[in-house]
């Protein structure tokens, strides 16, 4: 777990560095542990990494070569 507090974009930052970096899948709670907030915290950052990784991808699908 993280020693200082975090801002909410450093957390979700760190939250897919977890996610990318891990040989396993993580449940919300490991995540949750892991970074010291709520799971429900953890569901909302989620949701807001979903939705920014689907706005870069459609741009790489917007994108001609």
């Amino acid at each position: 777990m993280p020693k200082q507090k975090m801002t909410a974009d450093e957390r979700r930052d760190y939250i897919l560095s977890l996610l990318l970096n891990s040989e396993e899948p993580l449940s919300g709670r490991q995540i949750a542990d892991k970074v010291g907030v709520s799971r429900q915290v953890i569901v909302g950052d989620m949701a807001l990494l979903k939705a920014k990784m689907n706005r870069y991808l459609q741009r790489v699908k917007d994108i001609s070569i």
